[in-house]
Formats: C-alpha cells, structure tokens, sequence
C-alpha cells in the first residue's frame, strides 16, 4: 500500500509544513500526508461504475495491446474480483485513461 508521503519529494514535504504554527497542526499535517494514497477502486460502486479494461489474466498499465482484454464497467470489487454490469466477475481491472479513448482527429474537418 502506498502512502501520499512516499509520491511527494522532501521540498513539498516541508512546503506543507511552512503554515504550521503548533504541534497540533503539524501532527494533522503527518497524518493527512501518511494516509493510504488514494486508488480508482475507492471510487467503484452502483451510482459510480468505472470503464476498465478487464480480464482474467494480468493487465499490463500501459495502453492494451494484447485482445483477450475486454472493456466492462466495474461496479463492485468483493473477495472474487470485479463485477461488471455485464454480469461477468474478472480476475483484473483497470480503469481506462483519457488518452487511451477515442481523440477527434482532423479527419472531418471541411476547411
């Protein structure tokens, strides 16, 4: 499990601490940056469902390249793996960035 401190470098640390006036603030200040950092699957339930590339075999975290990767919105995550709205329960999920979606082109462009 990664902590938000372990992503932040020594300078940002201590840019934190530069508006702390007691111990008090400075003890909120370790503990908000020593929390879990924060994962797409906080954010998976019924009202919110995540377009993930999904599969039952590792997903590499890069562009998917390889076809016995399917696409599914995952809407829960339990201790058998990640439910779509398809029905299906996989293995692996991960969500799909922007830059992996569809960009218009100029392709349409009539100028």
């Amino acid at each position: 499990m990664k902590r938000i401190i372990d992503g932040m470098s020594a300078k940002q640390i201590a840019g934190g601490c530069g508006a702390i006036v007691n111990r008090v603030e400075l003890e909120e200040y370790l503990e908000d940056i020593c929390k879990p950092e924060p994962s797409w699957e906080d954010d998976v339930s019924d009202d919110n469902h995540i377009l993930c590339w999904v599969s039952d075999r590792p997903i590499p975290e890069a562009a998917c390249t390889n076809l016995s990767e399917d696409v599914d919105h995952v809407t829960e995550i339990n201790e058998k793996g990640y439910i779509a709205t398809s029905g299906f329960r996989w293995k692996y999920a991960r969500p799909i960035s922007p830059n992996e979606c569809w960009q218009p082109t100029k392709q349409g462009d009539t100028k």
